[in-house]
């Protein structure tokens, strides 16, 4: 299978940049690299990682009969690099109201991408007496933390996103994460049962798909083989027309709605061969982009963009969005990662799990701790209504 991944500055440039006061571009138009053949680019990740490959049980959210009321509030605080993101601010909030719920007090706290300071936070809430830590990581900051953590004896933390991981694809502490490779096999086979609806019979030899990804942080690229696999089992006449639009050339910039115009406008200019598009947006943001560089090169009836979490589509939504580019989403519920990163820290705070016996079902095969994982929802304009309501119910369905 041909696969382009469009990278023209590996991580070692960007941070060079960095170090010289640089940044690159986002405004830049991207070059085409040498195509390549990975076999990993289209694989099911290691046998460590193989439940990401199968859809996730869905388990209830009760509280169940614990009364959080019988004891003295915890104090758990929750570290991540912006409480401005969408989906880290629902987080806080989500976590805000839980609280009440489950008997603790709460602070949330943004670094600001101030690695240093995001350290130097840890220590901070252990001297002021934080029983649990919920650490939003990326691969950067989970190793530094998790030594951090595990150094000054915090009595109970997990990993938000992206997981506690070693270099053998093993979980090594309780971590909450999207099933990846799963939410990225959601988007795709959506669009093979639904694209007729838009564009009727086609020449799928000639449908292309163009994945928007970011390859250093491991929790968005994991989505990338479930979305390629699922389009080679639909569409094997297509394998040929498969590209990888590494936004980590944009450096930062890379995600935002930006980063996504410019490569998917760069992507669809490239390869006038290809008739039709799909496009799985591994961040939701970049799904917008594909969808403004659709409208400015006036292909709004050859793309149909899909993306893995669901906040830009919902304010393309509220925003009156009627075109037929952006159609879905996988939705993944901030509401059901924020219990259940509360519960976990609070069921080891109360002495009823430990950090080895906390949810057995979800330790990876040959690992000793678990990593949650939860899977998307499709959503469109029909049914995004409903999910909201359902969604906003589930904190009330908890605490009943």
């Amino acid at each position: 299978m041909k696969k382009v991944l469009l990278v023209l500055l590996v991580l070692a440039m960007v941070t060079s940049l960095a170090a010289c006061g640089g940044t690159t571009d986002p405004g830049s138009t991207p070059g085409q690299s040498a195509p390549t053949d990975s076999a990993s680019a289209g694989s099911p990740p290691p046998e460590g990682q193989a439940q990401t490959t199968i859809e996730p049980p869905r388990q209830d959210v009760s509280a169940g009969d614990v009364d959080h009321s019988s004891r003295d509030p915890f104090k758990i605080a929750y570290i991540c690099n912006s409480l401005t993101w969408a989906w880290n601010n629902s987080i806080d909030q989500t976590l805000t109201k839980l609280a009440g719920v489950m008997n603790f007090e709460y602070t949330g706290w943004a670094a600001n991408f101030d690695f240093d300071a995001y350290v130097n936070q840890i220590y901070v809430f252990a001297d002021m007496g934080y029983d649990g830590l919920i650490l939003g990581v990326d691969d950067a900051l989970a190793a530094r933390a998790y030594e951090v953590c595990k150094e000054i004896g915090i009595a109970a933390f997990v990993a938000e996103s992206t997981a506690f991981m070693d270099e053998n694809g093993l979980c090594i502490w309780p971590s909450v994460q999207q099933a990846n490779y799963v939410n990225g096999v959601k988007c795709v086979d959506w669009l093979a049962d639904n694209y007729k609806n838009y564009w009727g019979e086609i020449d799928t030899s000639k449908l292309g798909l163009l994945v928007l990804d970011f390859s250093t942080v491991s929790g968005i690229t994991e989505r990338t083989p479930g979305a390629i696999d699922a389009f080679t089992r639909s569409f094997p006449e297509a394998a040929e027309n498969i590209h990888v639009g590494d936004l980590l050339i944009y450096g930062v910039g890379g995600f935002s709605v930006q980063g996504g115009n410019d490569m998917a406008m760069s992507i669809f200019a490239n390869y006038p061969e290809i008739e039709n598009w799909f496009v799985v947006a591994n961040v939701d943001d970049w799904a917008s982009g594909a969808t403004r560089a659709a409208e400015a090169l006036q292909m709004e009836d050859h793309v149909l963009a899909v993306s893995v979490q669901a906040d830009a589509f919902l304010n393309e939504m509220a925003a009156g969005y009627t075109g037929n580019v952006y159609v879905a989403a996988a939705a993944i519920s901030s509401t059901e990662f924020s219990i259940r990163m509360a519960e976990a820290l609070v069921t080891i705070l109360d002495g009823r799990e430990t950090a080895e016996t906390l949810w057995p079902e979800w330790r990876d095969t040959g690992g000793q701790y678990p990593r949650y994982q939860v899977s998307g929802e499709m959503i469109t304009r029909d049914t995004y209504q409903q999910y909201l309501a359902e969604d906003a119910a589930m904190l009330a369905n908890y605490a009943g």
